[in-house]
């Protein structure tokens, strides 16, 4: 488990540069859970050191990419399920997009696997549609 008290500045930093605004990280009260609300990553607390870098890539990608804006969250409100597929397919159409500035520890993350997408709506669209998706990675929130 990583100490983030020693690493959240650092970690601060880099999800910032990523999103390209600001993004603080803190740990999350619920264990086994990574998310932000935009403005705070809340990293899950059982996360080694690199896989806490891993999740703070994904959920800034997250946020640059505008993954998280309102007419998509509505649609997925209460419907973990489909949720899940979301996260499976706009993470690494999120991830890709930023593939010129991530760290070789987080390359392995955009792997080609699943639909391919161009956007957050085009990824909700494929996630309804029922077409197979492979599983997100924990790191993925």
């Amino acid at each position: 488990m990583a100490t983030l008290d020693a690493s959240a500045p650092r970690l601060t930093l880099f999800a910032s540069a990523l999103a390209g605004r600001r993004l603080d990280v803190r740990t999350s009260e619920a264990a086994g859970l990574t998310w932000t609300d935009g403005l705070t990553i809340h990293l899950d607390p059982g996360l080694d050191a690199s896989q806490s870098r891993q999740a703070v890539a994904v959920q800034s990608a997250l946020v640059a990419a505008d993954s998280l804006c309102p007419d998509v969250l509505e649609s997925l409100r209460r419907r973990d399920d489909l949720c899940v597929r979301y996260l499976a397919i706009e993470a690494r159409r999120a991830l890709a997009a930023l593939r010129p500035v991530l760290p070789a520890a987080v390359l392995a993350l955009c792997d080609e696997s699943g639909p391919a997408s161009g956007s957050p709506e085009e990824s909700l669209e494929i996630a309804r549609a029922g077409v197979p998706v492979p599983a997100p990675l924990l790191v993925f929130g």
